[in-house]
């Protein structure tokens, strides 16, 4: 029996077609009238998608994708949900960076200095 192994770019090159394969196959169901929800083709939950498969791309080490995520995930379940954002929005904001100082590595750890 074969086993393959796939080389870094030949399986990005195949994840990357999968996605843009999906993203065909919605638009074309929803140009046939399917329902398919609105906040789907958002652009919130574009800069969703975007940060998940940054962050994928770089074994979900903290990064920029932690923002394109937070964003993204906060108008996407505000849009869902069909809730005010103003209302929520600097808690969250608090809320999520508050988060993000607790579990960041710090930087003394990262150049193992003890």
């Amino acid at each position: 029996m074969k086993t393959y192994n796939f080389i870094d770019g030949r399986s990005n090159r195949m994840w990357g077609g999968v996605i843009i394969l999906v993203i065909g196959i919605l638009f074309l169901l929803n140009n046939f009238d399917i329902d398919l929800p609105n906040w789907l083709f958002s652009w919130s939950s574009i800069l969703l998608a975007a940060g998940v498969i940054i962050g994928a791309k770089r074994n979900f080490i903290a990064g920029r994708w932690i923002l394109m995520v937070v964003i993204g995930a906060y108008f996407t379940l505000s849009s869902i949900l069909g809730i005010s954002s103003s209302d929520y929005f600097f808690p969250f904001i608090f809320i999520a960076s508050g988060l993000y100082l607790i579990l960041k590595q710090p930087f003394y750890t990262k150049l193992n200095i003890k």
